[in-house]
C-alpha cells in the first residue's frame, strides 16, 4: 500500500480516538456539573447525607477537584453537629461547629445555619445548667418532705417559655413527674398542690380531690391514689417537715420559727376556702396557724368556719 494512504488511515484512527476523547470529557464534565448541582439542592433541602453522596459523585468524575471536596468535607462536619445535637451533646456539637465555620470554599447556606445553631445551643446550654440546678434544689427539698418549695423550684422549668422544645425534653418529663409525686403527697395531708395553686393571686380550687378537710396523719388513710411508698412519706409528717403541727414552732407572729414560706401555705389555705387572705395581717395568720395545731385541724377548715 501506497504510504500516502497509509497516512490517511492513520489521519482517520487519530480523529476517531481523538473525538471520543472529547466527547467522554465533555460528558464527564456534564456528570460533574450536574452531581454538583444537586449536591447543593440538597444542602438547601437539608437532605444531608444525599448531598454528601453527591459530592462524592463529583469527585469521581473529577477526583481532585478542590471545590467538590471542600463542599463534602463542610457537609460531613456539619453532619457531626448534628449527630451530637441529636445525642443531647449539646457543648460538644456547639465545639464541633468551629470546625465547620473554617471550612472555605463552601456552601454560604450551611455556614449560615451553623452561626445560627451556634447562637441557639448557646442558649441551650446555658438554660440547661439553670434547670439542673432548679431541679436538683426540688429533688434535695422533696427529700426533705418540703413538697410545696420542691414545686416552686419545678415551676421555674415547667412554666419556661421554651419548655416545650425539643432541647428540653428530658427536664420536662422528670420536673412533671416529680411535681406529681409531690403533688400527692400534699393532698394526702390537705394541703394545696401545684394544680389547686398558683403564684399569682388567683383563685385556687376547693375541690375535694386534692385537698382534704383535715390533715392525715395515717397512712394508711391517705388518696387511694398513692403508692405504698408515698404512704409511707406521708406518714412521715408528724414532726418532720415544713407543715408540722407542734405548736412549739409558732412561738408568735414575729418568732423566726414562722417563716414567710408558712405564711404563704397558710394565706393559700384560707384562700381554697373561699375567705380573701389580704384580709388578714401576718400577725392574724399566725394566730389562724396556733389555733390549727391547737385543734388538730386545718387552717383551711378554720378559715371556712371561723371567716367564711
Amino acid at each position: 500500500m501506497k504510504k500516502w494512504v497509509w497516512g490517511i488511515v492513520v489521519i482517520i484512527i487519530v480523529g476517531m480516538f481523538g473525538g471520543y476523547g472529547l466527547t467522554k470529557h465533555a460528558e464527564t464534565g456534564k456528570s460533574y456539573d450536574t452531581a454538583m448541582k444537586d449536591g447543593k439542592a440538597a444542602i438547601k433541602d437539608a437532605e444531608y447525607a444525599s448531598a454528601e453522596k453527591y459530592f462524592d459523585i463529583a469527585l469521581q468524575k473529577k477526583s481532585n477537584d478542590v471545590t467538590a471536596q471542600a463542599y463534602k468535607t463542610q457537609v460531613t462536619h456539619y453532619r457531626t453537629v448534628l449527630d451530637k445535637v441529636e445525642a443531647r451533646q449539646y457543648a460538644k456539637a456547639k465545639d464541633a461547629i468551629s470546625v465547620v465555620l473554617a471550612d472555605r470554599d463552601a456552601s454560604t447556606v450551611i455556614k449560615k445555619r451553623a452561626t445560627n445553631l451556634e447562637k441557639e445551643l448557646t442558649t441551650v446550654i446555658k438554660k440547661r445548667e439553670s434547670f439542673t440546678t432548679s431541679y436538683d434544689t426540688a429533688k434535695d427539698l422533696t427529700a426533705k418532705n418540703s413538697y410545696t418549695a420542691s414545686n416552686t423550684e419545678l415551676d421555674k422549668i415547667l412554666k419556661d417559655s421554651d419548655i416545650d422544645k425539643n432541647y428540653y425534653s428530658d427536664f420536662k418529663k422528670e420536673a412533671t413527674d416529680l411535681q406529681k409525686s409531690n403533688d400527692k403527697k400534699l393532698a394526702a395531708i390537705g394541703y394545696p398542690t401545684s394544680s389547686s395553686t398558683s403564684s399569682s393571686s388567683s383563685s385556687l380550687s376547693s375541690s375535694s380531690s386534692s385537698v382534704t378537710s383535715k390533715p392525715n396523719t395515717d397512712a394508711g388513710s391517705s388518696s387511694a391514689e398513692l403508692t405504698s411508698e408515698e404512704k409511707d412519706d406521708a406518714a412521715k409528717y408528724s414532726g418532720s417537715n415544713e407543715y408540722t403541727t407542734n405548736s412549739s414552732d409558732y412561738v408568735d407572729a414575729s418568732s423566726d420559727k414562722i417563716t414567710a414560706a408558712r405564711i404563704k401555705e397558710a394565706r393559700d389555705a384560707i384562700r381554697s376556702a373561699g375567705v380573701n387572705p389580704r384580709a388578714f395581717s401576718d400577725s392574724d395568720v399566725a394566730k389562724i396557724i396556733k389555733q390549727s395545731i391547737k385543734e388538730k385541724t386545718t387552717v383551711k377548715a378554720i378559715a371556712a368556719r371561723d371567716y367564711k
